[in-house]
């Protein structure tokens, strides 16, 4: 979590690289054929996998923090009425923390949504633009072709896709307040 991304991004790319990668030679190890990481039907599951690994840590600090602010009394209550380990789960501490949860799911969406250097790092957009995101495109159009308006106005479009994600996230974490916590 504390990886500067653009070095994340380097160590990822040898990681994952064809021939002397840590995951092909492990691949190779339990008799399995080596994977080309970067061919454009794979490259996207690679980037997956990077950024699922770079984002668990800070889901899992903010649903940790949410479960040490629950109560114990309301599980002591549950206990006592007779609701077992399953019924407390679905019933008491997920419907409690849901709003931690879309808070985490939202600040990972965005940080998602706004991803540059890791991708930038392991695949520059390639192959072929197919992990060409926004942002890289705001880049390309700004400083490969230094057309500021258009790059300008992909940002106007890039902070209303990143407003209109938080709004819905927003409007969902206020149906399940509703739902759940009346």
């Amino acid at each position: 979590m504390v990886a500067t991304p653009i070095a994340m991004g380097y160590v990822w790319k040898v990681i994952f690289d064809s021939s002397i990668g840590l995951v092909n030679v492990l691949l190779r190890f339990f008799g399995q054929k080596a994977v080309n990481w970067f061919s454009a039907s794979n490259v996207f599951k690679m980037l997956m996998i990077v950024e699922v690994w770079a984002g668990t840590p800070l889901i899992m600090l903010i649903v940790l923090a949410g479960i040490t602010g629950l109560s114990a009394d309301i599980y002591e209550a549950a206990k006592i009425d007779g609701a077992n380990s399953i019924q407390i789960t679905y019933k008491i501490t997920l419907p409690l923390l849901s709003p931690t949860i879309v808070m985490a799911f939202l600040l990972r969406g965005i940080e998602v949504l706004k991803i540059y250097d890791v991708i930038y790092a392991i695949t520059a957009g390639g192959p072929n633009q197919s992990t060409e995101n926004l942002n890289l495109l705001v880049y390309t159009y700004a400083f490969d072709y230094m057309q500021m308006g258009k790059a300008s106005a992909l940002m106007i479009i890039f902070f209303s896709v990143v407003m209109a994600f938080a709004l819905v996230s927003m409007l969902g974490k206020k149906q399940i307040e509703t739902k759940y916590l009346q």
